[in-house]
């Protein structure tokens, strides 16, 4: 896999748990990806508008007091076009005895 592919644009991570975004800015980094991580709405709107470069998001939907959905929206509603938003929901595994 041609890692220099990947450059063309870079990913926005989006959720309030430290280790998670830290996880996959490493995991998209190591693929040859350029990340920005962000931990709240308003932080991740404004590296949006700061940075042209960024094609995809990458949005956890329950990010703390605010909703990833709505975190989302936000981003569409600027004029810059995003490519691809990926969101998802990562919550705690139990386990059963």
């Amino acid at each position: 896999m041609d890692k220099t592919a990947n450059r063309r644009f870079s990913v926005l991570v989006i959720d309030d748990e430290p280790q998670v975004t830290a996880e996959l800015a490493e995991l998209l980094e190591n693929s040859g990806y350029r990340c920005l991580v962000s931990d709240s709405k308003d932080s991740a709107l404004q590296k949006f508008r700061d940075d042209t470069s960024i094609g995809l998001v990458v949005c956890d939907l329950g990010l703390g007091r605010d909703n990833g959905i709505r975190v989302v929206e936000a981003l569409k509603e600027g004029k810059r076009l995003i490519d691809d938003v990926l969101a998802m929901r990562v919550g705690a595994v139990t386990q059963s005895r």
